[in-house]
């Protein structure tokens, strides 16, 4: 598959929990453990919001944040859009879904903040049912089982 046709993963976690982010980086240290040798992941990019991306992958606000080999793999192997970070990033990645752009949309949004219900999440929960795209809504409890 060429890097034209690559499946785009938009990726948001929510900034009022950080168990969120720290989920986030967990699954994305295991898919680099697992899958890193597949070829098939770079059929595959990532679209991340600037302020997820700042939390989950360079660790700005001190968190938890990728090993630094996971970061090289989404980058090379994968590839990254980095949305802006203060503004218009959700918006962007609903724009992104409408175009037919971004498959697969992906928010850690806790359903006990009222982080999910500002109105770009959910516009852009809107955008995913009515073009069809994926979205995974469910927190991720590694380990849990």
């Amino acid at each position: 598959m060429s890097r034209a046709t690559k499946t785009i993963i938009g990726a948001l976690a929510s900034h009022d929990d950080p168990t969120n982010n720290e989920r986030m980086v967990e699954v994305l240290d295991e898919l680099h453990c697992v899958f890193h040798s597949r070829s098939w992941w770079e059929d595959f990019a990532f679209a991340f919001t600037g302020g997820t991306y700042d939390r989950v992958i360079c660790g700005r606000t001190g968190g938890k944040h990728v090993k630094l080999e996971t970061a090289e793999w989404l980058h090379e192997a994968c590839g990254v859009l980095r949305l802006p970070e203060k503004t218009c990033g959700v918006t962007l990645l609903a724009y992104l879904v409408s175009k037919g752009l971004v498959r697969v949309v992906w928010p850690l949004l806790t359903p006990l903040t009222t982080h999910w219900l500002c109105s770009e999440n959910l516009a852009l929960l809107r955008l995913c049912a009515l073009h069809n795209a994926t979205s995974f809504m469910n927190p991720i409890n590694l380990g849990v089982g």
